[in-house]
């Protein structure tokens, strides 16, 4: 037998009890005994059985009144009740079935007939209890906050819960599983990180791979992007291979984690220059007030005046920050024409001098479907990487723009740095990564500088690699960027 029942035996006459276990005890079923009716009830709450055999003669507590104890109550109610009774006439039989009983046997029984009757009993309870918790399973997935879908080895659907149905945009039931997934997929997502989704569905015991999978709806005129973590599981035991895909909505930490990371920066870059003045200056101030000047004073109260009001100007640019970088606000575009503009702001806010920028001719004609902010950051967390494992923090970095189409125009920033291991190339576009201390020793890899370069393009369609230089040290970076023709938007 695939599985052991538990049968409880309730009967005051030990020979009964002894005949029982004799007839059953070579058939797989786990057995318990009890000598009365409240042994009989404690018993049965204890052990939960599959099966009741239970005795109608006995003293102080019968048969029928166990019967309606266990009746009345919630966790043994379902438990199947065979009677054994020495009582033949019909008005004790109604009476059993009254009380809950599910069969009866009279005494003495056929050994043959009371085995067929358990067997049957069992299998049926058995039957009953899997439809049981599959009914509680289906009504769990279908309250879940995540998407599941089960696939077969051709990638067809062949269970999806309704919230798996929502992101798929597919309400039907019976429709959805005669797709795919990723003709479902391809309709509203983009893949990223691209190389994790070469293969699909996953290699036989390699579904737990260690770059995550991301599927995401690029930001539009009406909607904010919409991040969907994508997580797979081989189903055991199963003839063929079967996958469970869970599908989770990621936008709000995907976004958090981006924002504290820019946040951070934003602090460290903004609001480090006032607070020196102000504490270097009131602390000469506090020191040497007895042996300054009225002139001096003046001149150091000023500093420190400055450095507050420059302090208070900070603050309130960090106040609108939140709302600057947002998403999916108004859908902004920056005019290509200010991408020179962008590359020298930040070449000098992270000093990096030696920058050789190539445009094409028409560059004002279109614009970039991100925001200047976005753009802006894009290109300080870039620049940042390249300094920081550049042998000497001093990198030489060449930029050129060219159009793959009207659609989309491909940034090449290649500088002179250090060269990749093909397991850093691959882990770089992971958002928020943390990989081995390399290069020098004194980073703690990538981090979140190429993965935030990474999330800005995803989020409005666009997609970027990394690649080594093919003739000398440095890495080159190519960023597909969305365009539209300026006309269209005036």
């Amino acid at each position: 037998m695939s599985f052991s029942s538990t049968i409880l035996i309730v009967d005051d006459q030990p020979s009964v009890r002894k005949s029982l276990e004799g007839l059953l005890i070579g058939q797989g079923y786990n057995l318990e005994f009890a000598s009365n009716g409240s042994e009989g009830l404690e018993k049965a709450s204890e052990i939960v059985p599959d099966l009741i055999i239970l005795d109608v003669m006995m003293p102080r507590m019968n048969g029928f009144e166990v019967c309606e104890h266990l009746r009345s109550d919630p966790i043994l109610a379902e438990v199947p009740i065979l009677m054994l009774t020495a009582l033949d006439d019909l008005s004790s039989k109604v009476q059993g079935l009254e009380a809950g009983a599910d069969d009866f046997l009279s005494k003495p029984f056929n050994r043959l007939e009371l085995l067929a009757r358990i067997r049957t009993i069992t299998r049926l309870n058995r039957y009953r209890r899997l439809l049981s918790e599959r009914s509680k399973a289906d009504w769990v997935m279908e309250q879940a906050n995540d998407g599941y879908l089960i696939l077969d080895d051709n990638d067809t659907i062949r269970f999806a819960n309704s919230k798996a149905r929502i992101y798929l945009g597919e309400n039907d039931e019976t429709e959805i599983t005669k797709q795919t997934f990723l003709d479902l997929v391809n309709k509203q997502y983009n893949y990223e990180p691209q190389n994790a989704w070469v293969t699909w569905p996953p290699e036989h015991n390699l579904s737990q791979t260690s770059l995550p999978r991301y599927l995401i709806r690029p930001e539009s005129m009406v909607s904010k992007p919409f991040w969907l973590k994508v997580e797979t599981f081989e189903l055991p035991d199963t003839s063929n291979t079967t996958w469970v895909v869970c599908l989770r909505d990621v936008t709000e930490e995907m976004s958090l984690k981006r924002d504290i990371h820019s946040f951070h920066k934003l602090i460290s870059h903004k609001l480090r220059t006032p607070l020196i003045g102000l504490s270097n200056g009131s602390e000469l101030l506090m020191r040497h007030a007895t042996e300054l000047s009225t002139d001096e004073i003046i001149e150091f109260s000023q500093t420190i005046y400055n450095s507050s009001q420059r302090l208070l100007t900070q603050i309130n640019d960090v106040l609108k920050y939140k709302q600057s970088i947002s998403p999916g606000q108004t859908f902004e575009r920056t005019p290509l024409s200010n991408f020179p503009e962008l590359v020298d702001k930040a070449s000098h806010k992270l000093d990096v001098s030696n920058v050789k920028i190539n445009c094409p001719e028409d560059i004002a004609l279109f614009q970039a479907t991100l925001s200047h902010q976005a753009l802006e950051l894009l290109l300080e967390e870039i620049f940042e990487n390249s300094v920081k494992f550049h042998p000497n923090h001093r990198p030489k970095v060449t930029i050129s723009l060219e159009y793959v189409n009207n659609s989309f125009i491909k940034i090449v920033i290649g500088d002179d740095g250090i060269t990749l291991s093909p397991e850093q190339i691959v882990q770089a576009w992971s958002p928020y990564y943390q990989g081995e201390k390399y290069f020098t020793g004194e980073s703690s890899g990538m981090g979140l500088g190429l993965s935030t370069v990474a999330s800005l393009l995803w989020e409005v369609g666009g997609t970027c690699q990394l690649y080594n230089q093919k003739e000398g040290t440095g890495v080159v970076l190519e960023l597909i960027v969305p365009i539209v023709k300026k006309q269209l938007t005036d």
